[in-house]
């Protein structure tokens, strides 16, 4: 029963797996799905280098946190 149970879970990840990269090739590749890459809202170079730069920060931080021995 268990080994039945581990099987039926590795299907079901694998088939959500499979479905999230299908998705994210549609959603690149502009093929049927309602959102795509393209489809956001345009804003300014230096809203975009803002945006950027805090994204760029908050995984510095985050990663230099983990990174020490204590953690």
């Amino acid at each position: 029963m268990k080994r039945f149970l581990a099987l039926i879970y590795g299907i079901t990840v694998y088939l959500f797996f499979f479905g999230t990269f299908v998705y994210a090739i549609c959603f690149v590749g502009r093929i049927g799905v309602p959102k795509t890459i393209d489809s956001g809202r345009v804003s300014g170079s230096v809203t975009s280098a803002l945006v950027d730069a805090l994204l760029l920060s908050i995984f510095a931080i985050q990663y230099s946190v983990m990174a020490r021995r204590g953690f």
